[in-house]
């Protein structure tokens, strides 16, 4: 036993400890989820002396680390104790209740965390502090203690912030799994993610023989999501008394309401998400505070950069945005996590409309949300400007990861009148992105309310003008598209814009495509682009080359469809960019085609194929599909044809979100080819094939395309090979010399003294200009170039 000292041997404190008054809580409801989190967790703690769990109020960590315990207490011979930080009052109180739980005399208890700890020296068991958020610094002094002194002891600490002890392992607990908002949902396919399956059992306790079933999945699923998948938020909906789902996803609007309970026996920490989260406030500084609601304009993530525009200011200084970062990080307010290499940020949404709410009570919500909506304009006009450039692919990628922020930026801009204008030019901005993204339709409901506010005549209204018409075209909307072309042309000529009247003969030149007028588009067209070269508008001269080529080949004229192409082709790669370049090589391939060489065309359509895996453009892909399609019943691949005809009706669906085809043009080759491929394999065998084609992924429709193509060697056709002089940057051919060498990343880098990341970006461009897939091909084209 222990002596009158206050120590102890390791015999006498195994005596003390006994197994029986080690006894885990037991638990009130089944555990769902967590495997992984539990399988790191017993990682991390094997390695470690001390793991922290960390996360927002209500996420789980209590659960997690008593499951852990519970899991691992046979390793541990003098047991598991456990310790609720959250009901004590200060760190006396912390020393005297770990004391109590290891069985120790007062006299240990009273005189601080070194007599503890010194008093449980030969202890092997695991201590388990949970709640800790309030004696953040007091747990910290004990665990130190307990650390330096008792050898065989590990600590478990459950906090919404780092105890910021040295050796500390930390696991972040984020919400259970759902499902991505555009990923489609079946019953028993949602039952394998967390968040529904917790709330199906939960919602079961209370409505016997509730399932998730094909009428409920759907909304089960949004819930889920809007509950960031947080379990505390997750139970307490699942177990209000409303008798559909439906009525739970609008009552969750506002969720601090909705989310409350008044049952004694439940924690009071638990009662109010309300309180949950103002005591997550209470413990940040008042400069995180205020940051904490301005972040609250971000929609969803964010990062550093955008953080710094947007929210420093009055009294938070720009040079304080990345500490105050760090410390709502640290006190699981934000979440972090990586995108394409960068670090990300996001508040919950809980946390997030609570710090809208505090903005709003300061009086600063509109300020700051203009102030979100002007970061986005400014990103928009950038990326409109490097479009057409070596840039292209990382405006796209960095347009996607903000599309919740811009759609954000449009909605508070159209929401009214006096910011409609900036709202409009946000949205017109973004053009070739709606178009590159396949969210054509999101675009044109952005443009037609922008238009419903905007006077007439103005500057902005005729740009948005301009995108609507275009979209509503490439959507094959021709009774929208043209009312909004003839605006736009008197808006145009009104406004004595030479741009604006280019443009407006461009898009007259799109509507006599899909009119299947090729003479008229032609005539427009070539106006268009003499005044285009004239401006030096190189979004207008890519764009108006491309539709000149497709005018001719389309009206058979495959000599000027060849010439125009090859013209875009070479401008495209001098500039660095692809998606022009796409199209344009979908051209050539169609008059290749039309011209007998179906092999040649193959081979240059899967390559506008590889240019258009990089962005989600269906329309583009579908045109490829299409040519492909007739390439492959030329061949007698009738099997092939029937699912690529397929596939290219479901990309045409995706474009025209149940309109008219936007491929109206080739609509009588497209059913010629379909008879050609019933003809070659009969038509159940056809009808199979098609709706296998109507049901392919994007990934599995590139497979169906390249799977071939990808385990030969490409090779570049005569119509785009003499632009390859002009392809690379002077950078960029150093480093395909060194690829060419068998390089790897890093001893590229180091060559060249750069960045690995840098490396990469620049193999990533090299490869797409070349429409390559693979280093080794980089070498070919090099050798075939003479640099080899």
């Amino acid at each position: 036993m222990i002596g009158d000292q206050g120590t102890s041997s390791p015999g006498d404190v195994a005596t003390l400890l006994r197994p029986e008054s080690a006894e885990m809580p037991a638990e009130l409801a089944s555990f769902v989820g967590r495997r992984r989190e539990l399988s790191e967790a017993r990682s991390l703690l094997s390695r470690s002396r001390l793991l922290t769990f960390t996360g927002v109020g209500g996420v789980g960590k209590s659960r997690l680390a008593l499951r852990l315990a519970a899991a691992v207490r046979g390793a541990y011979p003098d047991g598991v104790r456990v310790v609720n930080v959250a009901a004590l009052s200060d760190g006396r109180a912390l020393t005297r209740a770990v004391g109590d739980a290891f069985d120790l005399p007062e006299e240990h208890t009273c005189r601080g965390p070194t007599a503890v700890a010194e008093a449980l020296a030969g202890a092997r068991s695991l201590l388990v502090l949970d709640n800790c958020d309030r004696l953040t610094d007091a747990c910290a002094e004990l665990v130190l203690a307990l650390l330096r002194t008792v050898a065989d002891m590990r600590i478990v600490a459950t906090s919404r912030s780092l105890l910021g002890v040295f050796g500390e392992h930390v696991l972040a607990v984020t919400g259970l799994s759902v499902p991505e908002p555009d990923q489609p949902v079946m019953p028993k396919t949602l039952l394998r993610y967390e968040a529904p399956a917790l709330f199906a059992e939960r919602r079961a306790a209370i409505q016997p023989g509730f399932r998730i079933d094909a009428d409920n999945c759907a909304m089960v699923a949004v819930l889920c999501r809007r509950l960031d998948g947080n379990p505390l938020q997750i139970e307490l909906a699942a177990r209000r008394p409303v008798p559909t789902i439906e009525q739970l996803v609008q009552r969750s609007g506002d969720r601090f309401e909705f989310l409350a309970t008044q049952r004694t026996l439940v924690e009071p920490r638990h009662r109010s998400l309300r309180a949950l989260i103002s005591s997550s406030f209470e413990l940040c500084s008042p400069r995180a505070q205020e940051f904490w609601a301005r972040l609250s304009v971000f929609p969803r993530d964010f990062d550093l950069a955008a953080a710094e525009e947007v929210c420093s200011g009055g009294r938070v200084d720009r040079a304080e945005v990345l500490d105050l970062v760090t410390e709502l990080v640290n006190g699981s307010i934000l979440l972090r996590h990586d995108y394409d290499g960068q670090p990300r940020f996001r508040l919950p949404s809980a946390m997030r409309e609570y710090g809208r709410e505090r903005l709003a009570a300061r009086g600063d919500e509109r300020v700051f949300l203009r102030r979100h909506r002007d970061w986005c304009l400014s990103l928009a006009r950038r990326a409109e400007a490097e479009w057409p450039t070596h840039r292209q692919l990382e405006w796209f990628a960095r347009l996607h990861s903000e599309h919740l922020n811009l759609r954000a930026a449009i909605d508070f801009s159209l929401a009214t009148r006096d910011e409609a204008g900036a709202g409009a030019e946000l949205a017109a901005a973004l053009g070739s992105y709606w178009i590159a993204s396949g969210r054509l339709g999101e675009g044109r409901r952005c443009l037609d309310r922008a238009l419903t506010l905007l006077p007439t005549p103005a500057a902005p209204r005729a740009k948005a003008l301009r995108a609507a018409t275009v979209l509503a075209l490439l959507q094959g909307d021709i009774s929208a598209g043209l009312p909004l072309l003839a605006e736009y042309r008197t808006a145009a000529h009104d406004l004595g814009d030479r741009s604006e009247i280019a443009h407006a003969a461009q898009c007259s030149g799109l509507a006599s495509i899909c009119q299947a007028d090729f003479e008229q588009a032609h005539r427009c067209l070539t106006q268009a682009l003499a005044e285009h070269r004239a401006l030096g508008d190189l979004h207008g001269v890519l764009a108006a080359l491309v539709l000149l080529a497709t005018a001719a080949a389309l009206a058979g004229d495959g000599d000027r469809a060849r010439t125009l192409g090859a013209e875009c082709v070479a401008t495209s790669q001098a500039l660095g960019e692809a998606w022009y370049r796409s199209y344009a090589q979908w051209a050539i391939g169609d008059a290749l085609w039309q011209r007998g060489e179906a092999r040649q065309a193959t081979e240059l359509v899967q390559d506008s194929v590889r240019l258009h895996r990089h962005f989600n453009d269906w329309l583009g892909v579908g045109l490829c599909l299409g040519l492909l399609a007739h390439t492959a019943v030329d061949g007698g691949e009738g099997e092939r044809a029937a699912q690529l005809l397929g596939a290219c009706r479901a990309a045409s669906r995706k474009v025209t979100c149940g309109r008219a085809s936007a491929y109206r043009f080739s609509h009588g080759r497209g059913l010629r080819c379909a008879g050609q491929a019933r003809d070659l394999i009969g038509s159940s065998a056809f009808t199979v094939a098609f709706s296998r084609g109507t049901e392919l992924s994007h990934s599995q429709v590139l497979a169906l395309v390249l799977g071939a193509a990808e385990r030969k060697p490409k090779k570049v056709h005569p119509a785009t090979e003499n632009a390859c002089d002009t392809i690379l940057t002077p950078r960029e051919h150093e480093v395909a010399r060194l690829i060419a060498k068998g390089m790897s990343n890093k001893q590229i880098a180091t060559t060249l003294v750069i960045s690995q990341r840098t490396v990469g970006s620049h193999v990533e461009h090299i490869l797409c200009k070349l429409g390559f897939t693979s280093r080794s091909q980089v070498a070919s084209w090099l050798a075939r170039s003479g640099e080899g």
